[in-house]
């Protein structure tokens, strides 16, 4: 099955299933604002980030490592506060991206809001646990500590959008052998001009089918 929404693909979706082998085309309701429903739709999400670049082998720097974290969250919610959320409403979780040092690229890992000197171990054990099982096993780098490149926070809620009531299939295959109007239309996998049968948007309904083009 094709699913065929945004802009204007319903158009000419028919087109690209054949071409590629697709039997059957699913135009949803409202297929053209098919994104913009779902993103109205969809969670209520800040991220802040910044860079802190903390080898965890130095304890000492756990208090500023902290404040960053702690700002970060701050500035989160109150972002979520001004646009109208209750803190109850709000769920906040902290990212880490980690690497060990002299390495190039990151992995992403969960933190906690607050970091406790006990957590070190516990945060250097799950990251080698990580990267093994992102790079393969033995991967991880010996003798070298990890280091904790950017901290992100994410404060999200979720909007209460009712769900849209769901249309019972009530019509069944079109009729086309008299059809409304005839139209000619250019057929560009044709390279030529069609008398195409013309059906009203008014006249599809839920379980509708047609077989095209149309």
């Amino acid at each position: 099955v094709f699913l065929a929404y945004g802009g204007s693909l319903g158009l000419f979706a028919w087109q690209i299933a054949r071409a590629v082998g697709v039997d059957e085309v699913c135009i949803p309701d409202g297929s053209s604002v098919f994104c913009a429903k779902g993103l109205l739709a969809s969670d209520f999400v800040v991220r802040r980030d910044q860079a802190v670049n903390w080898c965890l082998d130095d304890v000492h720097e756990l208090d500023r490592v902290n404040r960053v974290i702690k700002r970060l969250l701050e500035q989160a919610c109150d972002d979520l506060a001004a646009d109208g959320f209750a803190s109850d409403e709000v769920a906040v979780r902290a990212l880490g991206d980690f690497r060990f040092r002299g390495q190039v690229y990151e992995l992403a890992m969960s933190l906690p809001t607050e970091l406790t000197a006990e957590q070190i171990p516990r945060l250097t054990v799950d990251f080698r646990a990580l990267y093994e099982r992102t790079y393969g096993e033995g991967t991880p780098w010996e003798g070298v500590p990890p280091v904790l490149v950017n901290v992100s926070i994410i404060a999200s809620t979720s909007l209460n959008v009712p769900a849209p009531p769901l249309a019972q299939p009530t019509a069944g295959p079109f009729d086309l052998t008299s059809p409304a109007a005839q139209r000619d239309v250019f057929l560009p996998m044709y390279g030529k001009f069609q008398s195409l049968p013309v059906v009203p948007n008014s006249a599809f309904q839920a379980g509708a089918s047609i077989d095209g083009p149309v």
